[in-house]
């Protein structure tokens, strides 16, 4: 790089990756093909003014090993999230059904978390919120950046 030259860069609370400008050439072009739903094809060529490419991104956040103590706690977080926006919308859930959209989380550890997090379980199976439920206290439990780390976890 040359002296006193800027470097443009994406940078967000994920990764940074440097931003670098190019001249594009003469045969540059964009193509974009795009299928209406009656299955019509359109496709739209149009020449390039300008051309930036993006370098290596450069990681902010770890991304957990699937075996790892903290993926499992990942785990046990997201579930409990899910079943407290899941009640907010619905007022009540099946143990049963949280059981089965959980699969990898045991009942017992299912039923400690749901404690945690101010939920009854009663005879029949049926959750809902206990009287004290604070909905400010768990407002922000998953963030996107969270949600992006437990996928690139989870696929490799």
């Amino acid at each position: 790089m040359m002296a006193y030259k800027g470097l443009a860069v994406m940078e967000n609370k994920m990764y940074n990756a440097p931003v670098f400008f190019h001249t594009p050439g003469r045969t540059d072009f964009f193509c974009s093909i795009s299928k209406s739903r009656q299955g019509d094809q359109r496709i739209v060529v149009r020449e390039l003014d300008s051309l930036y490419t993006v370098g290596q991104i450069e990681p902010k956040i770890f991304v957990y090993n699937p075996t790892s103590r903290e993926y499992q706690n990942f785990i046990k977080s997201r579930s409990k999230s899910y079943i407290i926006r899941f009640l907010q919308e619905n007022k009540f859930i099946n143990f049963q059904d949280i059981v089965h959209f959980f699969p990898s989380i045991g009942e017992p550890i299912l039923k400690k978390g749901l404690k945690e997090i101010e939920v009854e379980v009663d005879r029949n199976g049926q959750c809902t919120f206990n009287v004290n439920f604070d909905e400010e206290k768990y407002k922000d439990r998953m963030t996107p950046e969270m949600i992006c780390q437990y996928e690139s976890a989870r696929h490799g």
